[in-house]
């Protein structure tokens, strides 16, 4: 988001999106094995 902000090239932009789509697939891949109570918490708040 960064670097779109300061240069303006949608590439950027592209890669931004690109990793935080991806960042929601594995914390959703990773909340269904979680099994400690505490660590799911931990997880949402980083989402």
């Amino acid at each position: 988001m960064r670097g779109y902000l300061i240069t303006g090239d949608d590439t950027s932009l592209t890669n931004f999106n690109k990793a935080h789509d991806e960042y929601g697939q594995l914390s959703n891949e990773l909340a269904k094995t979680l099994t400690q109570t505490e660590a799911k918490e931990l997880l949402v708040r980083l989402d």
